[in-house]
């Protein structure tokens, strides 16, 4: 005997009682609902771990600005205060090559038209 004579033909159709189809039908709504609220679950827990990383991500940089600005104030009397000192040493290097190589050296360029003691020496 060959192996397709003891499979059942295509035509023949296996008849399951009706109570069989409706208790596998159940089933696979049941399976189909465990799915469903499993990805409903998962997409829950992944949208609040975004949620949460965002706020991080937020307050944090929240926090970083308020420091920035301070460190820029503090920058801004630092500059008030050193600027009068500044425009002496600038006044007082005019002729003088050693001293113009240091201003030159971080982007400073003074100009020989040396102003009176409340004006910049370099525009």
């Amino acid at each position: 005997m060959s192996e397709t004579e003891n499979l059942p033909a295509a035509a023949e159709a296996v008849e399951l009682p009706v109570e069989t189809a409706v208790s596998d039908a159940a089933a696979a709504v049941d399976q189909l609902r465990a799915l469903v609220c499993g990805l409903v679950i998962g997409l829950l827990l992944s949208s609040a771990a975004f949620t949460l990383f965002v706020f991080k991500q937020t307050r944090t940089l929240k926090y970083q600005g308020a420091a920035r600005a301070q460190q820029l104030q503090q920058a801004r009397e630092f500059e008030k205060a050193a600027l009068p000192t500044v425009q002496e040493l600038a006044r007082y290097s005019v002729g003088k090559p050693e001293l113009l190589a240091i201003f030159s050296r971080y982007g400073m360029q003074l100009s020989q038209n040396v102003g009176p003691a409340g004006a910049p020496a370099s525009p």
